[in-house]
């Protein structure tokens, strides 16, 4: 199977997300639970004051439930804010080009107007895709992206079915 890439920078988004959705998703859950945390931390004097109808302590705490409130919204904002700025950074510091690929049975070639690469589906080890990108990972941080939008739906099906055979998941 032939296809051609020209990359955007939401393929390199895409392929950040589902990243760090699937590799990362540990450090994605801390991160809301301390997001929920210093929310709870904010809400907490505010409903109080109001549920007592002590106004004046709501006024003595609303400096620290503020700064409760302003950690919780970049705590929870955070990662995708992140996933934004490092997605355009790569896709700047990538400077690809119009890259083809050529899924054979024995390999997967890459070309570029500059350079070749081969790489055998040995050297694949874990694949995830969505409705998206296809990601096929050769080692735990570096993968290839795979746009969905170069493929017509025979095209991707034909294509998640060699990925499929060719790379075993561990599960």
């Amino acid at each position: 199977m032939h296809l051609s890439i020209t990359y955007t920078k939401k393929d390199f988004y895409n392929a950040q997300l589902l990243h760090f959705r699937t590799k990362k998703r540990v450090l994605l859950w801390v991160l809301r639970i301390l997001g929920g945390v210093f929310l709870f931390v904010f809400l907490t004097p505010i409903l109080a004051g109001v549920f007592i109808g002590d106004l004046i302590s709501v006024g003595q705490f609303l400096p620290q439930a503020l700064a409760s409130f302003a950690i919780s919204v970049w705590l929870l904002i955070f990662p995708y804010i992140w996933l934004r700025y490092l997605s355009a950074y790569m896709f700047k510091r990538a400077n690809l080009k119009d890259v083809e690929f050529d899924f054979s049975e024995e390999s997967i070639d890459a070309k570029q107007p500059s350079t070749t690469s081969s790489k055998t589906w040995d050297g694949v080890f874990d694949y995830v895709f969505n409705d998206k990108v296809l990601l096929l990972y050769c080692s735990q941080i570096s993968f290839m992206i795979i746009p969905r939008r170069i493929c017509d739906n025979k095209d991707w099906e034909e294509l998640l079915s060699l990925v499929r055979r060719k790379i075993k998941k561990s599960t």
